[in-house]
């Protein structure tokens, strides 16, 4: 089974540039570098992180991120 592959917009705070990225790519990814300024772009900020992280799950059917409860 093949999923159609799915891009995701990774933006730079340096320059204001946007990536736009495959989401299976992106999983796998720590950093990557912008192609407007060369900043190198942290995927591993919790909001950023986590938003691949949902949407990787919903496109391969895996239900959403499991939540820590305190």
């Amino acid at each position: 089974m093949q999923t159609d592959s799915i891009d995701f917009t990774v933006p730079c705070k340096a320059c204001g540039g946007v990536e736009h990225k495959d989401i299976d790519w992106l999983r796998e990814q720590a950093f990557i570098p912008c192609t407007s300024c060369g900043n190198k772009i942290d995927l591993q900020q919790n909001p950023l992180r986590g938003e691949i992280h949902r949407i990787w799950n919903a496109a391969h059917h895996l239900g959403p991120a499991r939540r820590r409860l305190p």
